[in-house]
């Protein structure tokens, strides 16, 4: 059993290494190369990929290089130039400018806006890339949107940038969106005063909670929460008591726990 298990090992390793292999970055329109061609200078220079994936060199004319790597539009650009022009050329082709790949980033992030792939990007990359998530406006879920088609894929938040779970190589035209949270503002004497995260199903006992707590001095018997301009009072020391049922608040009400005057 045990030879078996290792035999099996051994004709999925190269199955896995490829899995793992990084994407290499395909050549497309809006691209601009840096070509050097060092027997000829006058040949040197910047050169923008058109929207049919072609480059024209001067003397040489078009050459097909959109869908290509680097290195084999290095190769489709020497061939050109042994055929017409220059016999065993050595060439250099980098990508100077990339933008064929755009990335949509949006929502709760410091600079949302489109980004430009450079080879394998990450989610956390991308992020990185948009100034990083605006913690407080988050909803703590991500959402990447494929040009494919299909449901859009959801990231937690949280798991994404404390363990990496989640953090998906992003494809061209990917559109990731961080959404923007709702939130219940609890204030007044609690231990952390502020948002509070808003989901389904949240109570008054529970946002407190999340606010820290009360403190000691609260006046629990008559919190306040302001909805849509108006006030409500709830004895929150009964709820806790199990003599009252709990009060589900709503995004954007705020919360306000007063000074008990004993």
């Amino acid at each position: 059993m045990h030879r078996l298990f290792v035999v099996f090992l051994a004709l999925l390793a190269p199955v896995l290494a490829l899995a793992q292999e990084p994407a290499v970055y395909k050549i497309g329109p809006g691209d601009i190369l840096s070509l050097v061609v060092h027997e000829e200078a006058s040949l040197s220079g910047e050169y923008k990929v058109r929207e049919t994936g072609a480059v024209e060199i001067p003397i040489v004319g078009r050459v097909e290089i959109g869908g290509l790597s680097q290195d084999e539009a290095t190769a489709a650009i020497t061939a050109a130039l042994t055929a017409k022009y220059l016999k065993n050329p050595h060439v250099s082709v980098e990508i100077k400018t990339y933008a064929s790949q755009p990335v949509q980033v949006l929502g709760a992030v410091r600079t949302p806006g489109t980004f430009f792939l450079k080879g394998p990007t990450t989610l956390l990359d991308i992020l990185s890339l948009a100034g990083g998530v605006l913690a407080e406006k988050s909803s703590q879920e991500v959402h990447i949107k494929r040009a494919s088609g299909g449901e859009p894929i959801t990231v937690d938040l949280a798991r994404l940038l404390t363990q990496g779970e989640g953090n998906l190589i992003l494809e061209p035209n990917d559109v990731v969106l961080i959404k923007e949270g709702e939130f219940v503002y609890v204030n007044g004497e609690v231990s952390k005063p502020g948002a509070v995260g808003w989901k389904s199903g949240l109570t008054l006992s529970q946002a407190v909670a999340a606010a820290g707590g009360a403190n000691r001095t609260a006046a629990l018997r008559t919190v306040y929460v302001v909805r849509e301009g108006k006030t409500i009072t709830v004895n929150l020391k009964s709820v806790l008591k199990g003599k009252e049922a709990d009060f589900p608040v709503r995004p954007g009400d705020q919360v306000y726990l007063g000074e008990s005057v004993l």
